[in-house]
């Protein structure tokens, strides 16, 4: 997966390998996708996004998207649910999920409250 040089944004990393301690608890917005292209109505996503978002705690929303995708926990995710009930795993696997952060904690103007 190409990754971007966009300032304050971490490099793509699997999920299923992202360090949940190395996750601020801090607000923050997130992107997760897929490890391949999309077709979409309007054309091809290369980065497969599956759900952006943001949060005031990255550490607590990325861990229920974990719990919410792997189907331990039935809300806290809308996204992560629809994954799991869905199977959406049957087209993109877990394990190929990959996940990109930016902290917004220092920054003026967060997009979270």
């Amino acid at each position: 997966m190409d990754n971007y040089d966009w300032p304050g944004w971490t490099d793509w990393v699997l999920l299923k390998e992202l360090d949940r301690a190395s996750i601020p608890d801090q607000p923050g917005v997130y992107m997760i996708a897929a490890h391949r292209r999309i077709h979409r109505a309007h054309g091809t996503d290369k980065q497969g996004i599956l759900d952006i978002g943001e949060s005031d705690n990255l550490k607590k929303r990325i861990a229920a998207f974990r719990a919410c995708s792997l189907g331990h926990r039935n809300r806290g995710h809308m996204a992560g649910w629809r994954f799991y009930n869905f199977n959406f795993d049957s087209i993109f696997p877990h394990e190929k999920i990959m996940d990109m952060l930016e902290n917004m904690s220092a920054k003026k103007g967060s997009l979270c409250p």
